[in-house]
């Protein structure tokens, strides 16, 4: 049996399976709730850890949210100071990755390929 409540923004999905006394609670944030907190994030002389706090939530769930989102290392802004200080630079997207891809598939290789290619 599953259950879903909302509360105060969060989803809370209690999997109440057979043999369990307490459930499970597991929470399903909005798009818009986690822009709310990787802006407070932003703010300056802020911790990322008294941000999770005030809202209630792991600083380490806020900084993978944080980690594949504008964190200013992937910023338009950003890649063209790259540009400007070394004309060879080359910015890609790849789905699904934060600012520091694993380069582990064989289209991530191909990127480094081209570059090295000239």
């Amino acid at each position: 049996m599953v259950s879903t409540k909302v509360l105060s923004g969060h989803e809370y999905t209690m999997d109440g399976s057979e043999g369990s006394v307490e459930g499970r609670r597991r929470r399903k944030h909005s798009a818009q709730f986690k822009l709310q907190v990787m802006q407070a994030c932003r703010q300056p002389g802020v911790s990322i850890a008294s941000v999770a706090l005030s809202y209630g939530l792991n600083a380490n769930l806020v900084r993978r949210w944080l980690n594949g989102r504008d964190t200013g290392c992937g910023s338009a802004d950003t890649a063209e100071q790259m540009r400007q200080r070394g004309p060879r630079a080359v910015v890609a997207t790849i789905a699904g990755c934060g600012h520091a891809p694993a380069l582990n598939t064989p289209a991530q290789f191909a990127l480094v390929e081209r570059f090295l290619a000239g």
